[in-house]
This record gives structure tokens, C-alpha cells and sequence, in this order.
């Protein structure tokens, strides 16, 4: 998962204003992240940086036994 990180980090540097932005007028971004994050992954996964990965995902939960979905699910080197 570290190898994510810092490709993570580069993508979001030169989006700061739009954090600041939203910040200022109180407005959700959570779409837009998940689109920028869409497309980050799609690249990482082109260069092969990521494996695979799945937009919401199903997954069954460790405490209780039950589906849930997450955002992402990503395949890194195996």
C-alpha cells in the first residue's frame, strides 16, 4: 500500500485550491473526489502500478460477518 502514497500525494498537491475553495463556502466534494480518484487509479493501474481495481466493491465485514460495499478495493502487487 506505501507505494501508493506518494503517487496519491502528487495528484492531490496540485488540487489544493480546490480544497481550500471548498473549506471556505462549506461545500461537499465527495464526488469529486471519488471521480479524481477514478481516474488516478485507472492511470496507476495503465502503468501497472496497481493491479486491478473495483468501484463498489462488495465485501463481507471481519466483525460481523455481514456484506458491506467500499468505495474502492485496489490490488497492489499481488
Amino acid at each position: 500500500m506505501e507505494v501508493l502514497i506518494p503517487h496519491i500525494s502528487r495528484w492531490f498537491l496540485d488540487k489544493q485550491e480546490h480544497f481550500a475553495v471548498s473549506a471556505q463556502v462549506d461545500t461537499r466534494i465527495g464526488g469529486w473526489f471519488k471521480a479524481e480518484l477514478l481516474v488516478l487509479f485507472d492511470r496507476l493501474k495503465a502503468s501497472q502500478v496497481l493491479e486491478n481495481f473495483e468501484q463498489e466493491a462488495k465485501v463481507i465485514s471481519r466483525r460481523d460477518g455481514k456484506e458491506k460495499r467500499v468505495d474502492f478495493r485496489l490490488q497492489v502487487q499481488g
